[in-house]
């Protein structure tokens, strides 16, 4: 037996980062900078989660945005990087982290994320309940 036929026996899934141009874009429309690759939906038991790779260029920023539904949760597998939090410029609130760290960020929550190297590319795999849905601050859906 390969392991290819393998995973579909047994039902293991492997999703790599390396596929991610095959995913498509998550997003209708492209975003400077950045690019977020659907990968679906993870069966969890009772559970369903998206999962996305989100891949942000070196100095770029992601926009801002928030969720609705259920919160997200970030496991950033490549790049240094921050959420800020807040629309405001001067009363922002923000968050560093790196390779290795997990992000979670709840609902309703506006936010951004900057890749802090300039030359180095941001990799984080995305999970977030299936029916969770993505806006821009003035509204309309991302």
């Amino acid at each position: 037996m390969t392991q290819q036929e393998g995973q579909a026996d047994s039902g293991v899934r492997v999703m790599r980062a390396a596929d991610r141009a095959a995913g498509g874009n998550y997003f209708a429309s492209e975003i400077a900078g950045n690019r977020v690759a659907n990968f679906g939906v993870v069966e969890l038991g009772s559970r369903r989660l998206a999962a996305a790779l989100a891949e942000t260029d070196g100095g770029a920023t992601f926009p801002a945005q928030y969720h609705t539904g259920d919160g997200e949760m970030a496991v950033i597998i490549a790049g240094t990087g921050a959420i800020e939090v807040g629309e405001n410029e001067t009363d922002r609130e923000v968050y560093e982290f790196t390779t290795g760290d997990v992000v979670l960020i709840p609902p309703q929550l506006v936010y951004r994320v900057r890749n802090r190297r300039a030359g180095e590319k941001l990799l984080a795999w995305v999970f977030f309940g299936e029916e969770t849905q993505s806006y821009w601050p003035d509204g309309r859906r991302a």
